[in-house]
């Protein structure tokens, strides 16, 4: 029996929106958290991985607000038995491995569910390969999780304020430099001291998403960085972001603070 399924769409779609802009560094796809079901939650490091403080880890959601869109990855995932609702670690870049190798037809590809709640891929080219598993790692849940709770207030509703610097143009596959004003952030009172401007140093797909691709497609778009209070203060975070009609996204390490320089009156 053969399943329609609009394969290039697919292909495309994962590629352009869930893979380039995160420069395919976040390849860990979270399911089962507790979010709205349009949000999808991408992190670079596995669950069993997960350390304190680390500072190259990175958390990356994207928000898909094209209805018909949602709708067709949505069917894709439960024609394939991964279950959004629970508890799971998706392979994401070895899932596109996997596709690619049957040229996104999934009449080409075998579907295998275990008991235990595993997911496993396998077409006539390629061995069996293990796509999810169940994730019942407390300490990494419920980091994402407020992880999750935290990006979304910030970039998404809104309901923690946050100041926007605009990302400089230049080739967006290199590091960036970002000078954010500290007295622009003293006025706008997210410091209770004048300080010393901040440097940042962006790297691609970890503090910013690359949009180039997605900038192309001639809809209205939004990027920069987001700096916010964190803590105190005198404590600041941030992470770049996107937006456009059909899907918003953000990506931010998720264990970097700076603390502004204060300025010593004479």
């Amino acid at each position: 029996m053969t399943t329609i399924f609009d394969g290039k769409f697919l292909e495309n779609y994962f590629r352009d929106n869930f893979s380039r802009p995160y420069a395919r560094r976040l390849s860990y796809l979270y399911f089962g958290l507790d979010h709205s079901p349009d949000l999808f939650l991408f992190n670079n490091t596995e669950d069993i991985d997960f350390k304190y403080c680390e500072a190259t880890q990175a958390t990356g959601i994207i928000k898909i607000t094209n209805v018909d869109h949602l709708q067709k990855i949505n069917e894709w995932f439960l024609h394939c038995g991964i279950d959004k609702k629970s508890p799971k670690l998706c392979y994401f870049n070895r899932m596109m491995t996997m596709l690619s190798k049957c040229s996104w037809n999934i009449d080409k590809l075998t579907v295998r569910t275990t008991p235990d709640g595993c997911t496993y891929f396998s077409s006539v080219e390629a061995v069996e390969v293990l796509i999810t598993r169940p994730c019942d790692t407390h300490f990494t849940l419920s980091k994402l999780q407020l992880y999750s709770d935290l990006y979304c207030s910030i970039f998404f509703t809104e309901t923690v304020k946050s100041y926007i610097v605009p990302i400089p143009l230049g080739d967006e596959n290199k590091l960036q430099r970002v000078v954010v004003s500290c007295e622009d952030l003293f006025h706008n009172q997210f410091l209770t001291s004048n300080c010393h401007d901040i440097n940042l140093i962006l790297l691609p797909g970890l503090d910013k998403p690359l949009v180039k691709n997605l900038v192309s497609k001639n809809l209205y778009s939004e990027n920069g960085i987001r700096v916010w209070n964190d803590g105190g203060k005198m404590c600041l975070n941030y992470g770049g972001y996107y937006s456009n009609q059909d899907i918003s996204m953000c990506v931010v390490r998720d264990n970097i603070y700076v603390f502004p320089k204060t300025i010593k009156e004479r």
